[in-house]
């Protein structure tokens, strides 16, 4: 039997079901003669339904933080090495960002930051002494006004809730090595679970296995964001996976302690140096295939077609690039340049890679755009579900990012697609300018002065970014932390983030 144009349609791609859809089925029923091809049409509009969920059904939302992920060390962002074959395919069922922008090149304030819409210089987390104070909306608090069910499962100190970070979830969990600590209730009734060991420990089964538990019981709409710190240093992938990157090596170079391990520096032996790269490879590698049984518990759980997912990294990591190791350092693009994917069967459009910067600052104004949820004022990013969606070109804006240095001073940068400008306000010297041509100079090794071409037109940008800054600013006094947990400060400490 040949069904009618419009039932062609639907019966090839269920999911993209659309009103106008619908009224040219009832077009047919209406014009069509013989009660068999009524009868038909009708029977098949009745099995469509019963599988399809209704049109207005809210989405599910998934939102997957990798900590310290470089966008350039994915296959799917053009790395010779396959160390991210699931995200390949998450990439491929979606659209991909190519340069997404970080607010700040570590995790406290780049959270804050995808949960509130809002820059650091604005919101005031930018340093261990800060929690977001209660006067924010937060992504979790927006989506559970809309009714939606709220689950955090995160496993590095920044995240614990004493920074504020755990608003608006019904449950929000710590693990530090698949040790959870005793559920102890929040003031307002929410879940809290913290635990923590130390850095080293490996902690993507942990948060993986309380993801599918979540999925297996879970009530729609949800929203789950989880937090994957295994990519963080120590690099300690198993030996397996990291000979998948170095399959000669056959010397006894470790990464562990990384940022006090003396014999990894700027100068170190080059083969040295790559079995490094290989380290981390290995725990990208390590950590996809733990992404990847989460995507797979969507769809074991019916839950895929009807769950936007978004991935992306807080900040990346540097290698010596400039001088230094690890992140928290500067605000080159080897630690603010992380992955931005979305995916959604049937509304985002698939395989697509967008070439227009975008930033942190973007994330949590489309989520709540995508499901139809209002937004906040305090909100200072951009919905991009047009171009998820395949109907509008996005128009490039500057990426604002921000670093605190305490005694020497903070510095912003502020970066388009053609050049990037650094404001170093110096605590006790003048503040110092400098620009990069981005075209002529990708890796920013040759700072310009302010003759340039570029200058005047960067100049300008930051007078208005910063004068937007104090705009928003008021009213928004940063929160002080009054005491952080002593566990969260042993692991801040085993980190490097603070002296003893």
């Amino acid at each position: 039997m040949t069904l009618p144009g419009s039932a062609q349609r639907i019966a090839s791609s269920p999911r993209t079901l659309t009103r106008k859809v619908w009224r040219s089925i009832a077009r047919d029923l209406r014009t069509r003669r013989g009660n068999l091809v009524r009868g038909c049409q009708w029977a098949l509009l009745v099995a469509i339904a019963s599988c399809t969920p209704p049109l207005d059904e809210p989405p599910n939302v998934l939102l997957i933080s990798i900590d310290s992920l470089r966008a350039d060390r994915l296959s799917c962002y053009g790395y010779s090495k396959t160390t991210s074959p699931q995200l390949d395919r998450l990439a491929r069922e979606g659209v991909l960002f190519e340069t997404a922008i970080a607010d700040s090149s570590w995790t406290l304030p780049t959270h804050v930051t995808l949960f509130t819409g809002a820059a650091s210089q604005v919101h005031g987390v930018d340093w261990e002494d800060r929690r977001l104070g209660d006067q924010w909306t937060t992504l979790a608090e927006a989506l559970s006004a809309e009714g939606y069910a709220t689950a955090g499962y995160w496993s590095g100190p920044f995240l614990h809730p004493a920074f504020g970070v755990g608003q608006g979830f019904d449950r929000y969990a710590g693990t530090s090595g698949g040790q959870e600590a005793p559920e102890s209730e929040s003031p307002d009734g929410r879940s809290e679970t913290t635990s923590f060991e130390h850095h080293d420990t490996v902690t993507s089964p942990e948060i993986t296995r309380q993801a599918l538990d979540y999925l297996a019981n879970a009530k729609a709409p949800f929203f789950l964001f989880l937090h994957y710190f295994d990519v963080h240093y120590d690099y300690i992938p198993p030996e397996p996976i990291w000979r998948k990157f170095d399959a000669n090596y056959e010397g006894d170079f470790v990464a562990e302690g990384f940022i006090f391990n003396e014999d990894i520096h700027a100068k170190m032996p080059r083969r040295e140096r790559r079995h490094l790269d290989a380290l981390y490879d290995g725990e990208i590698y390590y950590t996809d295939q733990f992404v990847g049984q989460v995507l797979e518990g969507l769809r074991e759980h019916g839950l895929e077609e009807n769950t936007l997912v978004v991935l992306t990294a807080d900040h990346g990591e540097e290698f010596f690039e400039h001088g230094g190791k690890g992140h928290r350092l500067t605000l080159y693009d080897e630690v603010l340049e992380v992955p931005l994917m979305f995916r959604m069967p049937g509304r985002v459009v698939t395989g697509k890679q967008i070439t227009t910067q975008v930033r942190h600052l973007d994330v949590m104004p489309t989520i709540l755009d995508f499901v139809g949820a209002p937004t906040p004022d305090t909100v200072q990013g951009r919905s991009l579900r047009p171009v998820l969606e395949g109907e509008a070109a996005l128009a490039p804006l500057p990426a604002p990012s921000f670093l605190k240095h305490g005694k020497m001073g903070t510095l912003t940068s502020l970066r388009t697609e053609t050049w990037k400008l650094f404001y170093w306000d110096r605590a006790e010297s003048e503040p110092l300018v400098f620009l990069h041509d981005l075209a002529s100079d990708p890796r920013e090794k040759r700072p310009l002065g302010a003759d340039t071409p570029h200058s005047a037109i960067a100049t300008q940008h930051l007078q208005a970014w910063q004068s937007e800054v104090d705009r928003r600013q008021q009213g928004f006094d940063a929160t002080p932390l009054d005491e952080i947990p002593e566990d969260v400060l042993e692991e801040l400490r085993e980190l490097g983030y603070l002296d003893d």
